[in-house]
């Protein structure tokens, strides 16, 4: 663990080792959403739906889950322009030594089986987990939200 300050707070937070930022960098999933996604470092993403009456109604979706690359670029629910990943993280105040470990997220356009390199590579995404979606996301979930679970 180490101490850091960012917006004059004081935060302990995990440090990774060499090995964890590696497997990090190199980390990419396709997922499916039935199950809990498992990522580096022990933390999980999860679809979760929204109410009683949604549960057994997954949508039949491919997300790519990948984390911080140069030139990600999201169009946040309700806003009209696309933002770098690096004004979205700090617009939403987001400490810098958090944001190597968020997941970025893609709708994948196709089925698993035919899911392109180029798609994967794409500087387009469509959320960064715990910060913001985009509508085309939001819709694609229909009842069911993503939540991303962190290990201390």
């Amino acid at each position: 663990y180490g101490l850091h300050r960012y917006r004059d707070l004081l935060y302990c937070a995990r440090q990774f080792s060499a090995e964890e930022i590696s497997q990090r960098a190199e980390f990419q999933a396709l997922w499916n959403l039935r199950q809990p996604l498992l990522l580096p470092g022990g933390d999980r993403l999860l679809a979760l739906a929204s109410d009683a009456d949604a549960i057994g109604s997954m949508p039949d979706i491919y997300l790519h889950v990948r984390f911080r690359s140069n030139g990600a670029r999201l169009r946040p629910a309700g806003r009209g322009l696309a933002k770098s990943l690096k004004t979205l993280l700090q617009e939403n105040a987001v400490p810098p030594f958090r944001r190597d470990r968020l997941p970025l997220i893609k709708l994948a356009s196709q089925s698993r089986d035919e899911i392109s390199v180029a798609e994967m590579a794409s500087t387009e995404i469509d959320a960064v987990a715990g910060v913001a979606m985009s509508q085309r996301l939001i819709d694609a979930l229909g009842p069911y939200q993503l939540r991303f679970e962190e290990v201390s």
